[in-house]
């Protein structure tokens, strides 16, 4: 499987609402590169993607031609997993949820009506808005190592395909 991050902006200089502030995380690059090592020691794609910066220069169409190129899409709860509308059929959404979103279904509900499969991995921050060691190998372990194993049973692969992937 190919495995799409999509980053969140967490610049200072953003004129954020409180509720959009109690959503950052101020050490997602953290995360990514702990996916992303995970991801690499197995062989599995990795790609993770910033449509915010520079990349808010990408029209929509080249936006969801590069979520459409992944078979699992992972990104912290919010309107950036909506791209999940253009991945590939029998795609898992995994979505990593903080404690103040926890009641939030959106992407649980819209991820339900597609072909594919739905992982929710929750964690928690401290008062500087970082995810501590423990948060950050739970969104690999509860997360996207489960993901990639529900992913190998959409697709009608033997679940020991997961398991040998994983080791």
């Amino acid at each position: 499987p190919r495995v799409v991050y999509i980053a969140r902006d967490s610049r200072d200089e953003m004129n954020w609402t409180s509720w959009q502030r109690q959503r950052l995380v101020k050490n997602e690059d953290e995360v990514i590169k702990k996916l992303k090592e995970e991801c690499e020691k197995r062989g599995i794609p990795f790609e993770d993607l910033h449509f915010y910066g520079e990349g808010l220069r990408k029209s929509f169409r080249e936006q969801a031609v590069l979520a459409s190129r992944g078979d699992i899409l992972i990104g912290l709860h919010g309107a950036g997993l909506n791209v999940f509308l253009f991945l590939p059929p029998q795609s898992v959404v995994c979505e990593i949820s903080l404690k103040m979103t926890e009641v939030q279904k959106n992407s649980a509900n819209t991820a339900g009506m597609v072909d594919g499969g739905y992982v929710k991995v929750s964690v928690s921050k401290n008062k500087e808005q970082r995810l501590d060691a423990q948060s950050v190998t739970n969104i690999w372990e509860k997360g996207l190592a489960v993901s990639i194993k529900r992913w190998f049973e959409l697709a009608g692969r033997p679940p020991q395909d997961a398991q040998t992937l994983l080791a």
